[in-house]
């Protein structure tokens, strides 16, 4: 694939290309075979290293594969990316090391070895396939909080299972995201709605499966998460009945009743 430079004012050309397919393997040997198809709604989010070492989701920091399982990342800036794949409820990824990029020791999210982007014209292509798997239960918020034990790292990364941002907070890793979870909530919508919303993304991680749509559930974490984002201030539960709605529904889905 060639991408052209395009040379922003700052005199400084954007990178090439990261894209790539999520397919459903059928057989889970990490091949992809001719009538294996596309995965369609699968999250991929780009992280990029930062100059301390560590590293940050980019923004907007996430895409979905579309009809034929592929997605596409296009950014301003040289240096060092990987992504991240999101399994959906019921699946797991296939071995990494064939066809498929993602190595993981979850089943529920997969980072690939990071690549360096040195110069435009310089494209990265990165796959992962999907297995079916057997669904685990759900565990409520205060179970999360009181058994940090339990949250799953992924040993090939220094990188917790997700991210989350409270107005132009990032919290970024295990411990400020069970620092979220002990903050009292205090009429404030804002923590009612993300102790249940990181409850959520746990289980979600964890291989829990909803009872009703998963799309549907999906849905309601990703506008959760752009809400959350835009409020940077304490916010009344009077004045964000949307908020308060998305919490009781993933409150549901934590107490397996969704």
């Amino acid at each position: 694939m060639f991408t052209a430079c395009l040379i922003l004012l700052s005199g400084v050309a954007t990178a090439g290309v990261i894209n790539g397919s999520v397919w459903y393997d059928q057989n889970c040997d990490g091949i992809r075979n001719s009538n294996e198809p596309g995965f369609e709604g699968v999250r991929v989010e780009l992280y990029k290293q930062q100059v301390s070492g560590q590293w940050a989701p980019q923004q907007p920091y996430y895409t979905t594969t579309d009809s034929n399982g592929d997605y596409t990342f296009g950014d301003g800036n040289v240096g060092n990316y990987k992504v991240k794949f999101i399994a959906p409820v019921g699946y797991l990824f296939s071995p990494a090391g064939k066809d498929s990029d993602a190595s993981t020791d979850s089943g529920n999210y997969g980072f690939v070895d990071y690549v360096n982007l040195p110069h435009c014209n310089y494209d990265v292509v990165w796959d992962a396939g999907l297995c079916k798997k057997v669904c685990k239960e759900p565990l409520t918020q205060g179970y999360w909080k009181n058994h940090p034990d339990a949250w799953v790292d992924d040993p090939l990364t220094p990188m917790d299972p997700f991210t989350l941002y409270i107005g132009n907070t990032l919290y970024d890793g295990k411990d400020a995201l069970i620092g979220v979870l002990k903050q009292p909530v205090k009429n404030d919508a804002r923590m009612i709605l993300a102790h249940q919303l990181i409850a959520a993304r746990l289980n979600i991680e964890n291989g829990a499966c909803p009872e009703t749509d998963f799309d549907e559930l999906m849905d309601i974490i990703e506008e959760a998460e752009a809400w959350l984002a835009g409020q940077e201030n304490k916010v009344s539960p009077s004045d964000s009945p949307e908020a308060i709605a998305w919490a009781e529904t993933l409150d549901q889905f934590n107490n397996g009743n969704y």
